[in-house]
This record gives structure tokens, sequence and C-alpha cells, in this order.
């Protein structure tokens, strides 16, 4: 289990809505996570790449990479609801995969 955050460089982390992309490894599932430049979970636009056309998708929280070729229209996309604890819990309607982001860290659930 890991995940990898990369800012680019030219200030973008000052702005309150940008939003970057998280590469999550939980085998055999892989995700893309939106994180402000905090690292903590935001919602964003989000590009996926489906059969080389890019399909863009508004206040979404990421996507259950795995999915994305065998899932129809956003099927693939991930919900996120925030807790009353700060955590987030993230869900994939698609594979009915879902995991926690608590405290700067993905976790498994089930």
């Amino acid at each position: 289990m890991g995940w990898l955050v990369r800012l680019r460089a030219g200030g973008y982390e000052a702005c309150a809505d940008s939003t970057f992309m998280a590469r999550v490894s939980m085998p055999p599932d892989e995700f893309g996570v939106l994180l402000n430049a905090a690292g903590e979970p935001a919602l964003g636009t989000l590009s996926v790449m489906k059969c080389r056309r890019p399909e863009y998708y508004h206040g979404a929280a990421g996507v259950h990479v795995n999915m994305v070729l065998e899932s129809p229209g956003d099927g693939a996309l991930l919900a996120a609801t925030w807790r009353l604890d700060g955590a987030v819990e993230y869900h994939c309607a698609a594979s009915d995969v879902r995991f926690l982001w608590r405290g700067g860290k993905f976790i498994p659930i089930g």
C-alpha cells in the first residue's frame, strides 16, 4: 500500500483550487485520487483516457484504474464521502471496492 504525489513547480500549490493526481496502489487494484496542495482529498477535474481519447469529469474524486476499460460511462469513478472524524471514504460502484483516507494514509476496507 502506498501513494505518491508529485507537485509541479510553478506556484500551483499556492492556488486553493488546484488538485493533483496521487497514484494509490493496493494490489491487485490501482487508483488515481485527486488531492489538494496540502495532500488532502479534494474534488476536481479528472481526465481519463479511454480508447485513446480523453474524457473529462468535473467534480470527480478519482478513478479505479483497473475498471476504466471495463466500465461504461463514469462507472470507474470513485465517489468520496467526507466523514465527521476527518476520514474520507472512497467507493467505486463498478467494482464495489472501498478504501479510506485518514491522516495522510490510504487504508483498504474489508
